[in-house]
């Protein structure tokens, strides 16, 4: 399994209680399994049933460069932190994502949970 290396410039966009999946556009660079976040780009979470699945569409995110679009995060609502089966399937195998739980972040690609370190 790669070790990914991940730097995170801006502070994490999440704040408040959960109400549903909040959806952000990891945008950034990449250098084979290093990445850098230097922005968080919301993206409307289009699914009809937000606080259980997240949905996005793909004119919501046209304006950013596909070299620059590292993935996507999302928050679960508190005890939820693994990503679910439906978050790893529906992972684009260019890119990777992200769930955002209570402060604390699990990393995934289409085969599950990537091994992640941070760069200070």
């Amino acid at each position: 399994m790669d070790v990914y290396t991940v730097t995170v410039i801006p502070p994490w966009p999440f704040q408040g209680a959960f109400v549903e999946e909040d959806v952000f556009a990891l945008v950034g660079a990449r250098w084979r399994t290093y990445l850098q976040v230097d922005e968080f780009y919301p993206v409307p979470n289009r699914h009809p049933d937000p606080k259980e699945m997240f949905l996005i569409y793909r004119e919501d995110v046209a304006s950013i460069p596909p070299a620059h679009l590292l993935g996507y995060v999302h928050r679960h609502p508190k005890g939820f932190l693994p990503p679910s089966p439906d978050d790893i399937a529906g992972c684009d195998p260019r890119h990777i994502g992200a769930v955002w739980c209570e402060g604390t972040v699990q990393w995934f690609g289409p085969t599950g949970p990537l091994d992640v370190r941070y760069a200070t």
